[in-house]
């Protein structure tokens, strides 16, 4: 009796024992799918606030785009030219984006090279297509950018070789606008065709510069050359130099030794006088008055009545370049 006793209480407490433990095994599964249920409730709120946030986020960029639309509607109906120059400028500045991207993934692989010979020539290699996209970059908004580029052309002492020889086509061989372009400034000017002023206008120009091309006609039987300014090349002017100045301290801030500030307040000086054919014409005369006496040395005379600041006409006479020394 006594073994038989000792054994069921033995066995009792072995089920109480086992009873306890499912009895904590129960309480840890109920708090685990508490927990569980509450991070889910969590999850669902930041879900739910996400979304919310997602939708009022999206109704906000879809509420500006609408405006903007609308303003842009709004601007190309009631003035379509103030259109189009924020458009060409938005345009211009986008394209710059992008070669200034290209010129990036030039240089990025070769930013750690040493000074041995090798690396000097995969420099040198990068340099030349940095500077050919340059050019591409020039030729392509033309104006002003053209003008920038001869000017650094110049800098010799500061540009390596190949941004010199690149940049220097842009001398020789500045991109051209159309004649109808050309036509279009003069009949602004003036109010009527170039055929109807001159008894004879060449179609093709026989110099092209950074802000203007040259044109041969005739005027009361004798030859003139009239000079006009790129289209719209005023009114882009403001917003070509600020392009300028930030794409300049951008690669002045990546490449220390290049500082181009100055240049940009040299264009900024005197780029408002160039783009004023009228003050080009007082100085030819300061100068013809100056020489006066001078049988070698001659200056065109100026045809005022057609001359504005956009227009400049004068007296042909060939010549050569200054650089032609032969």
């Amino acid at each position: 009796l006594y073994d038989n006793k000792y054994k069921y209480n033995k066995n009792s407490r072995i089920n109480e024992v086992r009873k306890e433990e499912n009895d904590m095994n129960d309480q840890k599964i109920n708090k685990q799918s508490i927990n569980i249920s509450n991070i889910s409730n969590e999850l669902k709120n930041d879900m739910n606030n996400n979304n919310s946030g997602n939708r009022n986020r999206m109704k906000w960029i879809l509420g500006t785009l609408t405006a903007l639309s609308g303003l842009m509607l709004f601007t190309y109906f009631t003035n379509k030219k103030f259109f189009d120059l924020y458009y060409l400028e938005a345009k211009r500045f986008s394209y710059c984006c992008i070669i200034a991207y290209q010129i990036k993934n030039v240089y990025q692989p070769h930013m750690k090279l040493d000074d041995s010979d090798e690396s000097r020539k995969i420099m040198k290699k990068a340099h030349k297509e940095a500077a050919e996209l340059l050019l591409k970059l020039f030729e392509y908004n033309k104006g002003i950018f053209i003008k920038f580029g001869q000017h650094l052309a110049a800098l010799d002492y500061i540009l390596p070789d190949e941004y010199i020889s690149t940049m220097s086509k842009l001398h020789s061989n500045a991109p051209e606008v159309t004649f109808e372009e050309i036509a279009d400034v003069i009949k602004e000017e003036f109010g009527k065709h170039p055929d109807e002023i001159f008894e004879e206008f060449s179609r093709t120009p026989v110099g092209t510069a950074s802000l203007a091309q040259v044109y041969i006609a005739k005027y009361k039987g004798k030859r003139v050359a009239v000079k006009v300014q790129f289209p719209g090349l005023r009114e882009m002017c403001r917003g070509d130099t600020k392009v300028i100045s930030f794409f300049c301290n951008l690669a002045t801030k990546t490449f220390p030794d290049f500082q181009l500030g100055w240049l940009i307040r040299e264009i900024n000086q005197h780029l408002p006088l160039e783009l004023d054919f009228e003050n080009e014409a007082k100085n030819n005369e300061k100068v013809a008055q100056n020489f006066e006496n001078d049988d070698v040395f001659k200056v065109p005379d100026i045809i005022w009545k057609y001359t504005t600041p956009k227009v400049l006409t004068m007296e042909f006479m060939d010549g050569s370049f200054i650089s032609e020394l032969s």
